[in-house]
């Protein structure tokens, strides 16, 4: 039989939070800067559209070395598309699964360039990353942590950025910090999977599961357009 990788996942997910739950029974671990992790400096995630002042907010969880991110995405791009001048935020957490091989270093490019750089190059970054994620699972199983880095910049430099300003950041400890804490924000939301979805903060089932890559929206808008048109002008 194959090896539950979902089951450990969840249990290892579940555990963890158990032993925050003991050890900071608040439920708020660390008040005050904690040793080696900084608190974050801005609100995480990286906005696709809209504003943390919009009245609804759609959060996405998702992996950029995962297939069924991949197959979500053109659907996600439609959303912004569509609700690009609604009062409607979307907003993208990455979150590396361990099975996905590589997929911790790219979640480092990642924060590095929707931090450092911009959320919109972040974005481009990611569409060839989707583009490409073969090279960096199967493609990459013989190469070494530096030969997996200097294909990750090469990804980097056809969106316009610096390989050197990016292998610096690779190498910087706080681009592996910021990275941990997106990680661990996303297990305190009990994702175990990817893409995972929030809307309002409650996480919602895709409504179309795209399987084919092909946008989608008909599902979202029947949970969307009801909420813009409740709240508040």
């Amino acid at each position: 039989p194959l090896f539950p990788w979902r089951q450990m996942l969840r249990f290892s997910t579940f555990a963890g939070l158990l032993a925050t739950c003991v050890a900071f029974p608040t439920g708020y671990p660390c008040i005050g800067p904690c040793p080696g992790y900084p608190l974050p400096s801005r609100r995480l995630g990286y906005p696709l559209i809209g504003s943390p002042s919009s009245n609804v907010r759609l959060e996405i969880f998702g992996d950029n070395l995962c297939a069924f991110t991949r197959a979500s995405w053109p659907t996600v791009k439609a959303l912004a598309d569509h609700y690009e001048n609604a009062s409607l935020e979307i907003r993208v957490h990455w979150f590396p699964l361990p099975y996905h091989h590589n997929a911790y270093f790219v979640g480092m490019a990642d924060h590095w360039i929707g931090t450092n750089i911009s959320p919109e190059k972040l974005f481009e970054f990611a569409d060839v990353i989707f583009e490409n994620q073969d090279d960096l699972l199967n493609g990459a199983v013989n190469l070494t942590e530096p030969e997996v880095h200097t294909r990750i910049a090469g990804y980097a430099q056809s969106v316009g950025i610096s390989v050197d300003l990016f292998t610096a950041a690779m190498a910087n400890r706080t681009t592996d910090l910021v990275t941990r804490v997106g990680w661990k924000l996303a297990a305190t939301r009990g994702v175990y999977e990817t893409p995972n979805f929030f809307l309002n903060g409650f996480r919602v089932g895709e409504p179309y599961k795209a399987n084919t890559g092909t946008p989608n929206i008909t599902g979202w808008t029947a949970l969307i357009d009801p909420l813009l048109a409740t709240s508040p002008a």
